[in-house]
């Protein structure tokens, strides 16, 4: 009797629900696809831009001569989500080995061997930067074609350029216009700077307008990443470009959606 019951209930601690035995029996791309819930961003992206026709002028960079490495595309994906996440190489590695979403979008199967931290600084320097350059544009222009990106125009909020260089310029301009230097007397005919509130030519008004149209776009300089990954100004300008790409992205993905029709 004793034994009758242990087997009974050794046999329900065995018993695997239907729904397990159904996705143990899948293949690896139907099972990795059922992992990746339905309302991921990624799928949303992976909707939004056509990735192979956005990537294939990058195939060039790698030889067909050879062993066989990781596809182009799945490489540029795995950058993308890198700067996305803002994750470090040796994050990145991780990501692509544990998290199923990241593998899913990256078109890693479940199974596959993914690179390591190795990989990305090397990719990173075959694209250069005029690369990751064109795939910015790239996506802007498939984005706007899609009604997800609007170009009303540019603003660049780089204060120290503009104190560094623009201003020497005005400064050049104004002394060559008779002034003695450029100042808060005269600094209104050369540069549209906002005075200082202790300053009597200070108009209140003008610089109200000037900073309610600078806000929105100042705003949202203010809360991107202010940290230097790299070191030398060519992978800087490729993490600021990448940074970028992800940012564009991001709002096409869950902010402009929301005022779209259905």
């Amino acid at each position: 009797m004793i034994a009758s019951l242990s087997l009974t209930i050794a046999n329900i601690m065995l018993k695997t629900p239907e729904k397990t035995e159904a996705l143990a029996s899948s293949p690896q791309e139907e099972l990795l696809e059922k992992l990746v819930r339905q309302d991921h961003a990624f799928r949303t992206l992976s909707a939004i831009l056509n990735f192979n026709a956005l990537f294939r002028p990058y195939r060039s960079l790698y030889s067909h001569a050879g062993t066989i490495g990781i596809d182009i595309e799945k490489g540029l994906k795995a950058l993308l989500v890198q700067f996305w996440e803002d994750l470090s190489d040796r994050q990145m590695e991780n990501a692509l080995q544990e998290n199923v979403a990241i593998k899913w979008f990256c078109g890693f199967a479940l199974l596959e061997a993914t690179p390591d931290h190795t990989y990305f600084c090397k990719l990173r320097k075959r694209i250069g930067v005029k690369g990751i350059a064109l795939i910015f544009q790239g996506i802007n222009d498939e984005l706007a074609e899609k009604g997800l990106f609007g170009d009303v125009f540019t603003f660049i909020d780089a204060s120290s350029i503009v104190s560094k260089t623009a201003l020497w310029k005005e400064r050049d301009r104004a002394i060559k216009d008779g002034e003695e230097k450029l100042n808060n007397a005269n600094v209104a005919s050369y540069a549209a700077a906002i005075r200082k509130n202790n300053n009597p030519l200070k108009n209140r008004m003008l610089d109200t307008w000037r900073s309610g149209v600078r806000m929105p776009f100042e705003g949202t300089f203010s809360k991107l990443r202010k940290r230097a990954r790299f070191r030398g100004q060519a992978k800087v300008l490729f993490q600021c470009i990448a940074e970028s790409i992800c940012h564009n992205l991001k709002k096409a993905v869950v902010v402009l959606p929301r005022g779209m029709p259905a």
